[in-house]
């Protein structure tokens, strides 16, 4: 069942230990909280490992959580960043036989942005402006609606309830 139920969810660490596992693997558990998609909020673990084929990628998941430091027993300012947590539904079969299922964290990744792979700057983000301006009149126009110029800058139409500006917006306002 194991990656057929993947999710990305952004959260930042809560607790964190280092630990051993049997034989001697040293490593390090994380705790996050996370909604998960029923918006239900639940705690789940990640482990890095300190093996040879593990450490490299393990490093690189605690610089993404913010640890600036190189002493793994003083691992200050793990929760400093928000992550981007590849999240999987594992499942497992317990001592008693039974089949569960739980959720555990894959990957830590850095924050990703707008995916994008060559940003357009300068004459070309200029020239496309233009044209993009262009066919947003004619699909307005297309709908019936008043074509015009403004821009995200343009100053709001006086006369509201409070003289030039707007109203603030409340909680019950916000679309999320």
């Amino acid at each position: 069942m194991a990656g057929t139920n993947r999710r990305y969810i952004r959260s930042k660490a809560l607790e964190w230990a280092l630990g051993e596992w049997e034989g001697g693997k040293p490593y390090v558990g994380v705790s996050f909280k996370i909604k998960d998609s029923d918006g239900a909020e639940k705690f789940v673990s990640w482990r890095g490992w300190f093996t040879e084929a593990a450490t490299d990628r393990t490093i690189e998941s605690l610089r993404h959580l913010g640890f600036e430091g190189d002493d793994v027993s003083n691992l200050i300012g793990l929760d400093k960043n928000e992550v981007d947590l590849v999240i999987e539904d594992e499942e497992y079969t317990n001592e008693e036989g039974e089949t569960k299922i739980t959720t555990r964290v894959q990957f830590i990744n850095a924050l990703r942005g707008p995916m994008v792979k060559t940003k357009l700057e300068g004459e070309k983000l200029g020239s496309f402006a233009a044209q993009m301006k262009a066919k947003f009149r004619a699909v307005d126009a297309a709908a019936g609606k008043r074509v015009g110029t403004k821009s995200a800058a343009a100053k709001p139409a006086a006369g509201g309830p409070m003289g030039d500006e707007p109203p603030p917006l409340g909680n019950e306002d916000i679309p999320f």
